[in-house]
């Protein structure tokens, strides 16, 4: 099970930045081809399959694979974000959506997120020896 979405995983981290550069290559559905929705159906699929791939394994606790998660789905937002801000940012007004929000956003998410997995790391053992 592990390795169908390591598999997945895979594929979509592959199709994001190919599709980035040319749609049309990777999705082959629907008249409308367009970063957005590589961005989209890609990024929604790298995030699932990690996650469910965490979830399934047994070497991460649900903290450390939603932790983990995060901060790729962050890394990757904050990448795609500097140089488009629109594709990352749909909320707000157009004048809040900057390089420096994506920064702000994504940069705090991704932080954020290797301190839950450092604290999950850390308390972890406390755990296995309560139980």
């Amino acid at each position: 099970m592990e390795g169908l979405f390591a598999l997945l995983s895979f594929i979509c981290f592959i199709a994001i930045p190919v599709g980035l550069m040319h749609p049309e290559w990777v999705i082959r559905w629907g008249e409308e081809k367009t970063k957005e929705k590589v961005v989209r159906y890609y990024g929604v699929g790298l995030w699932a399959s990690l996650t469910l791939g965490f979830a399934f394994s047994r070497e991460f606790t649900l903290i450390e694979a939603l932790g983990a998660n995060t901060m790729i789905a962050s890394a990757i937002a904050l990448f795609v974000g500097r140089r488009n801000p629109e594709m990352v940012i749909g909320w707000g007004s157009k004048e809040e959506r900057t390089s420096k929000n994506v920064s702000v956003y994504y940069g705090t998410a991704l932080a954020g997120s290797v301190v839950l997995i450092m604290i999950s790391t850390l308390i972890q053992p406390i755990f296995e020896l309560m139980g």
